[in-house]
């Protein structure tokens, strides 16, 4: 420990500061953790600083305290969700979903989204308001305003998430039993409804934004969790294709030298040094590409080089312990599907009630 004192004293860079306070915080963080958890366990809540400790355990163990968590999670919450073909995904297989998703850490679905899903959530983003983000360096102001791609303001424009979930479109994919189905195999529970939002990205500007994840990081909101990333408008090179480096999920998947610098952005030379070209997927494909992905591992979408793209996205989660996040409320009133599914899962739409 003394060891360690003296060594942070004597570091001349941010980097190695970084590095040995997280060795020498690390017990602290381990069992802040644990005493979240329990907290969590019994009233549902959880503070910043056991947020903050699930991401300061994760990047020093190298993700094996979120797997421990997530074994602990699937003991006291079985799966009991039967799967079926009856979703958009007909005749998945899902054996083969959840094995590609467990050793590379995403698959991309042969079936597309129908015309009229696609049309549906596009005719969404026309009607709605969305809201700009703060770029780096203050190079765009926060304003809520109907995207016009011919007057662009902003990098990312971002959908309400109250708006999304009480949308009848949107609410048919949190419903669907072939999604649901693969978010249980891959978190061994009944899956959580969490984190739904769309969002544009523009060329508002030539050079990446972190502001606007377009530097490649890992995601920690959640123990564990898995992403589904709908496709709305064509995906070609030049209008920001998702990126996702292969297998970087995995304990040990992101090294000490990455994860030691906490929850940041990582530049592409570093990711691509490490890895190879050949790791680091490019996700360029036609509108309506389905991808499930577990974005604990590195990702970024890249930045847009000329015109525009849409993306929606559902999370499903293991638990909701961790990040928090504005609450939106979902009204089931008009919805059967969703009806019976809270009836007969009720964990399934737990954030949203």
């Amino acid at each position: 420990m003394l060891i360690l004192i003296k060594q942070l004293k004597l570091a001349k860079t941010t980097f190695m500061k970084k590095k040995i306070r997280m060795i020498l915080f690390s017990p602290f963080h381990f069992i802040n953790l644990l005493l979240g958890i329990r907290q969590f366990e019994k009233t549902g809540t959880n503070n910043v600083s056991h947020y903050q400790s699930l991401i300061q355990s994760f990047c020093f163990t190298l993700g094996k305290s979120s797997t421990w968590l997530a074994k602990r999670n699937t003991k006291q919450n079985p799966p009991n969700f039967v799967n079926d073909n009856a979703g958009i995904l007909k005749n998945i297989d899902y054996q083969l979903v959840n094995s590609q998703l467990d050793e590379k850490g995403f698959y991309i679905f042969d079936t597309l989204l129908d015309e009229n899903t696609l049309s549906q959530l596009s005719k969404f983003a026309k009607e709605h308001f969305a809201t700009t983000r703060m770029l780096s360096g203050g190079k765009s102001n926060v304003v809520e305003v109907i995207y016009d791609p011919t007057n662009k303001k902003s990098v990312r424009y971002d959908y309400k998430e109250n708006d999304l979930i009480n949308n009848e479109t949107v609410q048919s994919l949190i419903g669907d039993s072939s999604i649901i189905s693969i978010a249980q195999n891959y978190l061994r529970t009944v899956p959580i409804a969490d984190v739904v939002g769309m969002w544009w990205n523009t060329d508002f500007q030539k050079e990446p934004d972190s502001e606007a994840a377009q530097f490649f990081h890992f995601d920690m909101d959640r123990i564990k969790w898995l992403k589904f990333f709908f496709y709305i408008t064509d995906v070609d090179e030049n209008s920001g294709p998702h990126s996702f480096v292969e297998g970087s999920h995995k304990d040990g998947g992101i090294p000490f030298s990455m994860s030691s610098k906490g929850y940041s952005r990582l530049s592409d030379k570093e990711v691509l040094d490490h890895y190879g070209q050949e790791k680091v997927k490019v996700f360029a494909a036609p509108k309506g590409t389905i991808i499930a992905e577990d974005t604990r591992g590195l990702h970024k979408g890249t930045n847009v080089i000329e015109g525009d793209r849409l993306i929606f996205q559902i999370q499903f989660s293991n638990s909701l312990f961790g990040a928090q996040y504005p609450k939106s409320k979902i009204d089931i009133t008009n919805n059967s599907r969703l009806q019976l599914l809270d009836k007969n899962y009720p964990r399934i739409l737990m954030n949203y009630k």
